[in-house]
Formats: C-alpha cells, structure tokens, sequence
C-alpha cells in the first residue's frame, strides 16, 4: 500500500440510485445489490479508515436523462416534470448536480464523511413517497 502525501490512500464513491429505494424502477437483483452498498461502504470505512481511505455512497435521486428515460418519455413526454413536480424543489436533478456531489464527496472537504450514505434527492425521500408504473397508466401511488 502507498500513501499520499497527505496521508491518504484514496476514497470510494459507491452510487445508489434513490429510484430503487423508492420503487421507480423495480428490478429485484439490482434493487438488492445497491442495497446491499451502503453496508459495504460502512465495513470499509471501518476496517479501512485508519489507513486513509474514506468509503461513502451517495443515494442520487431523479436524474434528468433522456437515454435513462427513453421508454417513460416516449409513453408520457412530460414524465420528469411530473416527477419533479413532487420533489419539494420543484424539478428534477441535473447530471452536473449530481456529477458536484461525487465531486465533492471524492474531495479533501469532504475528508470527515466516512462510511455513511449521502442522500442527495432533492427531498423527495422526505416528502413524494413512490414512484411507479401503476395499472390506470399513471406513475405516481395515489
């Protein structure tokens, strides 16, 4: 093992997709294994953390991405206003809001964050509960 010159080996920015959590998108094997991150990042914080590596996960919310939601757009065009209607600020995330999260969680000012899951959502976790296909085509649980 080699340490930096500050002292650091490096760190671990695992993703979590809020979209699983809250039943967006319901894929049992992935759903399980982003899951199962926020636990790992703990237990390498954990047995790691005194060599200088800092593990975390950020749990990213509703992303504004046209590939992602090509199916959901194609079948409802105004799907992410929808979504972001619910989110308490108003709209969906960006990929360079989300991409300023990593970028500071991989960062020196982040150095006293170990082992934890970063929720960066917008609020929707506190406040829009789930998201989701329902039978009456709609997305949204009444």
């Amino acid at each position: 093992r080699e340490v930096g010159v500050d002292g650091n080996c490096g760190r671990i920015c695992g993703i979590y997709c809020k979209c699983f959590e809250n039943l967006i998108v319901a894929t049992l094997h992935v759903a399980n294994c982003k899951g199962a991150l926020h636990p790992l990042v703990m237990n390498i914080a954990t047995a790691y953390g005194r060599h200088g590596v800092n593990a975390n996960a950020v749990a990213i919310g509703t992303v504004e991405s046209p590939a992602i939601w090509k199916s959901a757009l194609d079948s409802d065009p105004e799907i992410l206003v929808k979504i972001g209607d619910r989110n308490p600020r108003g709209k969906v995330g960006t990929p360079e809001e989300a991409a300023r999260v990593l970028v500071w969680l991989a960062s020196e000012e982040s150095a006293l964050i170990n082992g934890s899951l970063v929720v960066a959502d917008g609020g929707w976790s506190i406040a829009a509960g789930t998201c989701r296909p329902q039978a009456d085509g709609s997305w949204f649980d009444a």
